[in-house]
């Protein structure tokens, strides 16, 4: 069977979900910055991963009109100061044999199309869904239950254990910031 563009966009859209960190009440919606989030029956929380427009200053001075990202955040530099979204990035801890077992200092690494950082001595990583990740419709639920949530500008509801979501073309991060 050939993946049809309609498949295809829901699966990137269900990938673009995140674990948001601890647990929630299950069937509940909330918010995270910028993003909605949505808790599964089992009470672990799935949030949008929108560049929210609230915005930080970076301590340090900055190269005029650069840009770079912290995290899954994105940055600019405007008058010799650093000004980055607030995005609450997903970080969560992995077992040893997934992430490095020890580590020091603030050390950053990808691992896939991940970021991984120390914390407290322990590697911990963001779970993204890379697009290497993509596969077809294999029969496993890609929700549970009446769940809907919002990705980027489209709303996406759960039908049969299947993401459906609409295919509005939202404006990019890119975009946004220069907004």
């Amino acid at each position: 069977m050939k993946p049809t563009p309609v498949i295809l966009l829901v699966l990137m859209a269900v990938l673009g979900m995140a674990a948001a960190q601890g647990s929630c009440v299950p069937g509940t919606h909330y918010q995270e910055d910028c993003n909605t989030c949505f808790c599964s029956e089992t009470g672990v929380g799935v949030c949008t991963l929108k560049l929210c427009h609230t915005r930080g200053k970076r301590e340090t001075p900055c190269e005029p009109n650069s840009t770079w990202m912290d995290d899954c955040n994105r940055c600019r530099c405007a008058n010799g100061v650093g000004v980055c979204t607030k995005k609450a990035c997903p970080v969560v801890l992995h077992d040893v044999a997934e992430a490095e077992a020890e580590c020091q200092g603030d050390g950053r690494w990808m691992k896939a199309c991940n970021w991984c950082r120390c914390v407290k001595g322990k590697g911990v990583c963001t779970r993204r869904g890379c697009l290497s990740d993509l596969t077809l419709f294999d029969g496993t639920p890609d929700c549970e239950g009446t769940a809907s949530w919002k990705d980027n500008c489209n709303t996406c509801h759960c039908s049969d254990g299947r993401a459906v979501c609409t295919a509005k073309l939202c404006l990019s991060n890119d975009q946004r910031i220069q907004e």
